[in-house]
């Protein structure tokens, strides 16, 4: 019986072996350009919160010391790596399914102003505004497309589990597991989170423009500010300050995978194809945590503007990416889908 083994690199290397070469490098340096931009926008939205409690202290320290979090966990080892990530991704459940709770209970009039905004803001304003001020149906168009690469920025990283797949302990269980829960929770989050900050927040509330420069561009603590709730605003800044560390632990060790991936299959110099004996690539690690030192761009003008760059930036790589893994080629399994080649690799069962 042929079974596919997890390779390192994943959809990169599949590209090889399904489309052609040259897809998977396209494919795999797109890849590892998205996840290399979207570090330091992660570390850009860190100091974006942290200013919520202070102003005073120059952002290169935040960024630093979360820059140099990221870098320790990835350091450590998968093992570490993926206990570390559950801890912090439990954290994250909890503070997503209790904003949502917590956002329906205010928009029924349950806070302490009392005020049950229902459905109105998706009456007034709406949820087309005009983008910059544009008038008329090109503004419209121009506001939805300006959020639709915002959203692919919250949506891009679902496919994470198959770059893990090459490191991961039984694969043939765990990945499939995995890959299965993931629409539950684009379905409860993400639809979820959506549908209750329509609910929470105007489309032209001024404090979600990211050159705001504060954390007010959270529109969950936005419709908490409103509701007149004084303490849990920081409450879930610091549980975002946590998600946010999650996020670039993530990215660092995707964006190094990424290129380890390269390496290994001949599209990236060898000299990043050597791990340690625990399987960890430092060379890549290293490199891209240099590479996030673009966040202290965001020194020299708002973090807020900084992010909202390297959103744009990452988002373009990231979809381009997804265009490539929907891409379906015969390669070296032939039209059948059978293995024709011994780069597939066989194992029995």
């Amino acid at each position: 019986m042929v079974a596919l083994v997890p390779l390192a690199g994943g959809p990169i290397t599949l590209a090889g072996r399904y489309v052609s070469p040259s897809m998977s490098f396209t494919m795999g340096w797109f890849y590892w350009y998205t996840w290399t931009i979207f570090l330091p926008s992660e570390l850009s939205a860190i100091a974006v919160l942290i200013n919520l409690w202070n102003t005073t202290i120059n952002n290169a320290l935040w960024i630093s010391i979360f820059l140099l979090a990221a870098v320790t966990i990835n350091l450590l080892g998968p093992s570490f790596f993926g206990e570390t990530e559950f801890i912090l991704a439990t954290v994250k459940i909890i503070l997503i399914t209790g904003l949502i709770l917590l956002g329906i209970i205010l928009a029924a009039g349950g806070g302490p102003d009392h005020k049950a905004t229902g459905f109105q803001y998706w009456r007034d304003p709406g949820p087309f505004v005009q983008y910059l001020g544009i008038p008329g149906a090109k503004g419209r168009f121009l506001g939805f497309w300006a959020v639709l690469t915002q959203a692919a920025f919250a949506y891009i990283g679902s496919e994470i589990v198959a770059i893990t797949a090459g490191e991961a302990r039984n694969p043939r269980k765990t990945i499939p597991l995995a890959i299965r829960t993931v629409w539950v929770r684009i379905v409860l989050f993400y639809f979820g989170g959506t549908f209750t900050i329509g609910l929470l927040v105007a489309s032209n509330d001024e404090r979600l423009t990211l050159n705001a420069g504060t954390a007010l561009a959270s529109p969950f603590v936005i419709a908490i500010e409103n509701a007149g709730i004084k303490t849990l605003p920081a409450i879930i800044n610091a549980a975002l300050l946590l998600s946010g560390l999650s996020g670039a632990g993530s990215e660092l060790f995707t964006s190094s995978r990424a290129l380890h991936g390269l390496a290994i299959i001949g599209n990236a110099p060898k000299f990043f194809a050597k791990t340690t004996r625990r399987g960890v690539p430092v060379r890549t690690i290293l490199l891209n945590a240099a590479l996030a030192c673009l966040a202290y761009m965001s020194l020299g003008s708002t973090a807020g503007q900084a992010f909202g760059y390297f959103v744009n930036l990452g988002s373009a790589g990231g979809l381009l990416m997804w265009w490539g893994v929907s891409w379906r080629g015969e390669g070296q399994h032939g039209a059948d889908g059978r293995c024709a080649s011994r780069i597939c690799g066989s194992s029995r069962a």
